[in-house]
């Protein structure tokens, strides 16, 4: 007689993937709906990751199943327990303990009242001590940021592999793209969606626009910040740079990225020049987070947003980074950058 074999239960990342198909769904409709990226879903489901509580609840609404279902937990049935020993002796412990309370409380109310003590002296109130100034990031406000910048710092972006490709086919610049073409052509404040702060803040993660040079009227503030920006972000043409970088690459990059504007070859900081090759000596920026605070269509058609730069928990509000772009032939192009730090 064989032995009879258990199944090995169903993971979260198995029961979301078997619910979703037998629901006709895939990963990019579900990866749709909550605002993330197929690649997110994918993790989910082969258990890499876990979606938080309140991204659980979006799953199990999309899936039209309630939360303990898609948790594999069933609540358990009511039933009564008789109280045993212990518990009686416990209920006869707190009766006796009410009782001396009572007791305690009548014995107060018959004691003579005490004298009253003297009045102290008023003495002059210390001297204000003023807060000193302090060049930290200021401590965010709204709570609701911080858990926005939770959530959204839990979602996988595309990354670049040594021969030059991403390990997902979802360039968060292409969504949103998707996004900005979409909007309305008036001028005026565009309202606010969960997918354009999204994906606002996953293409500044990738593209790691706190690098991201500043530039007004077609000039760059900074050289060497163009040449570190080009360097370290993984732009979505990028090749292995080797040891140099050509200003071939960096003409493309310009071109793509910021149009027309205006600048000459040349050694900028600590990226040396020379034969057509820059020696880089790349300064990687810190760790940020971004929240979309405005988007409005300026009267030329161009748009204008702004993002609050945070610390990686959310805690901290570091500065605000001020973009002017347009899109052209499926691409953003940065018209004026401005970087504004929080001292």
């Amino acid at each position: 007689m064989q032995p009879e074999t258990t199944s090995a239960p169903e993971t979260l990342g198995r029961r979301i993937a078997r619910l979703r198909q037998e629901r006709g769904h895939s990963q990019r409709d579900l990866a749709k709906a909550l605002f993330v990226t197929r690649q997110a879903v994918s993790n989910w489901e082969r258990d890499q990751t876990l979606p938080d509580l309140e991204t659980l609840r979006a799953i199990a609404a999309f899936l039209e199943v309630d939360l303990n279902t898609l948790c594999g937990s069933a609540p358990a049935a009511g039933r009564r327990r008789r109280p045993g020993p212990r518990r009686w002796r416990k209920v006869a412990g707190a009766g006796v303990l009410a009782l001396a309370l009572v007791l305690l409380g009548v014995s107060r109310l018959t004691a003579p009242a005490p004298e009253a003590a003297p009045i102290p002296s008023a003495s002059p109130p210390p001297e204000e001590v003023l807060p000193t100034v302090s060049s930290a990031p200021r401590c965010s406000s709204d709570l609701r940021d911080e858990n926005k910048v939770r959530r959204l710092m839990a979602v996988d972006i595309p990354r670049v592999t040594q021969d030059g490709w991403f390990t997902t086919d979802d360039d968060t610049a292409d969504l949103l793209v998707a996004d900005l073409a979409a909007l309305p052509q008036d001028p005026g404040p565009i309202p606010l969606t969960d997918a354009l702060e999204t994906d606002f803040h996953l293409f500044a993660r990738q593209y790691q626009l706190s690098l991201l040079p500043g530039c007004q009227d077609g000039h760059f503030a900074r050289w060497e910040e163009a040449l570190n920006w080009i360097w370290c972000a993984p732009l979505r043409y990028r090749h292995p740079h080797g040891d140099a970088l050509s200003a071939d690459y960096v003409d493309q990059a310009v071109a793509l990225w910021f149009g027309d504007a205006a600048y000459t070859h040349g050694a900028a900081g600590d990226y040396s020049y020379s034969h057509g090759q820059y020696q880089p000596a790349p300064t990687p920026g810190e760790p940020s987070a971004f929240l979309l605070r405005s988007l409005e269509r300026r009267e030329d058609g161009s748009l204008q947003a702004v993002l609050d730069r945070f610390t990686e928990d959310g805690r901290y509000q570091t500065g605000s980074l001020t973009l002017l772009l347009h899109l052209a032939d499926g691409q953003i192009v940065f018209d004026e950058v401005r970087h504004e730090a929080l001292v």
